[in-house]
């Protein structure tokens, strides 16, 4: 039942230009509060696309890039020979989060970034305490991850798992028809406060979003399975003792995730 993500971020690959690049970079200085990233380290958890890495190999980061599946990691390879050809700062390799052997292996970075990725392997608990081994004094760590909406949640579980079962040539139909409620809400509400052309406004400044693309994101939300989630408090506790919260923001109800930026503590000598 899990989601074929690496297919997904092939079709976006396709469309990924410099604006698109230049966005993610805004996003990644922003949150990580960093003009650039030369001389930093950078693991890229659950790369996808590769949209990120491209990202923070242009801030002049090493970067290290992996993903347990294949069709994404041929998909990041695709993009860093676009963009990055011949570029031996920039590894990428097929791996698992929840394998704890494989994150030792990796070593430690500066930067450790999974962006919408933990909560799609199925024991996202398990993933967060795997990548601590690839922290060292002061490394950062930087999560998405699915707010936990109580009921809500569980609904969009059901929407999920019913997604995995569709024949593949009704899947964009099932896309279109599972996000036409939420998105004839928002039009209502904009409406009310007459408002409507902020509707509109949101698809022509969506990749303003990480430089992500409006469909392809769709698609990931509906057919994204493994599907967990978790409270604010929750992650905070699982990080305090080791790890100081340095920035934190809500993206909302419904499809939003979390935004959590940790800082490793410095070891008493």
């Amino acid at each position: 039942m899990r989601f074929k993500f690496g297919k997904n971020w092939k079709n976006f690959a396709e469309i990924i230009t410099d604006d698109k690049i230049l966005e993610s970079e805004k996003n990644l200085k922003k949150f990580l509060g960093l003009e650039n990233l030369k001389g930093k380290t950078f693991l890229d958890i659950g790369s996808g696309s590769g949209l990120s890495s491209i990202a923070a190999r242009r801030m002049g980061a090493t970067i290290t890039s992996y993903d347990y599946d294949l069709e994404s990691v041929e998909c990041t390879k695709m993009v860093k020979n676009k963009f990055f050809r011949n570029d031996n700062t920039w590894k990428i390799i097929q791996g698992n989060v929840l394998d704890l052997n494989f994150c030792k292996s990796l070593g430690t970075f500066d930067i450790i970034y999974a962006w919408g990725v933990l909560h799609h392997t199925g024991d996202q608990w398990k993933a967060m305490e795997n990548i601590k081994y690839n922290t060292k004094d002061e490394s950062l760590i930087y999560l998405a991850l699915y707010n936990d909406q109580g009921s809500t949640s569980k609904i969009w579980k059901l929407v999920k798992q019913i997604y995995s079962k569709v024949p593949f040539f009704l899947k964009p139909l099932y896309v279109l028809l599972m996000s036409s409620y939420t998105e004839l809400k928002r039009f209502l509400y904009l409406s009310i406060k007459f408002q409507p052309l902020e509707y509109f406004r949101t698809f022509k400044n969506y990749k303003n979003n990480r430089g992500m693309s409006y469909w392809y994101d769709m698609v990931d939300w509906i057919g994204g399975y493994p599907f967990e989630v978790s409270k604010p408090h929750e992650v905070f506790n699982f990080f305090k003792d080791n790890y100081y919260l340095e920035n934190f923001h809500s993206e909302g109800k419904g499809k939003g995730n979390n935004l959590y930026l940790f800082k490793k503590k410095r070891e008493r000598k």
